[in-house]
């Protein structure tokens, strides 16, 4: 796990960097800057993905959900669903962080979005051992 906050803080240090620009021409930023900017954003997705995804839904563990990414217009452009089984406090700041680097990227890009609400799922339920969304309770 704290394998885990020391990329995240590594993640946070380059997206922050990343988004102070000294450039004097009116805001364009390089290509490759976007895509170092993508990649970070994802690599963080996919730390915060694979920590999830060890969860299982089991007798004692509650299955959640909590909001992921940050749309360009506010709100969350999903929810994540896990079971108690795994370090919950630790990944609840892992999406907190990356959350926030979301909307940085999204300000600094000037990124647009659908401004559709995402609410979060009516139920989840276990299958499989796995906690998944469903429409039925």
């Amino acid at each position: 796990m704290k394998k885990n906050m020391y990329w995240m803080g590594i993640l946070v240090f380059s997206i922050i960097s990343s988004c102070i620009s000294n450039d004097d021409d009116s805001g364009n930023l390089s290509t490759m800057e976007f895509e170092e900017d993508v990649r970070a954003l994802q690599t963080s997705l996919d730390l915060i993905e694979a920590l999830a995804g060890q969860s299982v839904c089991a007798d004692g563990f509650t299955c959640e959900s909590i909001a992921l990414g940050e749309k360009a217009c506010g709100g969350p452009k999903s929810y994540l669903i896990y079971s108690s089984s795994i370090d919950t406090d630790n990944l609840e700041a892992m999406v907190a962080t990356h959350n926030t680097l979301e909307k940085a990227f999204n300000i600094k890009w000037d990124i647009v979005s659908d401004c559709l609400f995402v609410g979060p799922p009516s139920f989840i339920t276990c299958e499989n051992g796995k906690c998944v969304a469903s429409t039925v309770n």
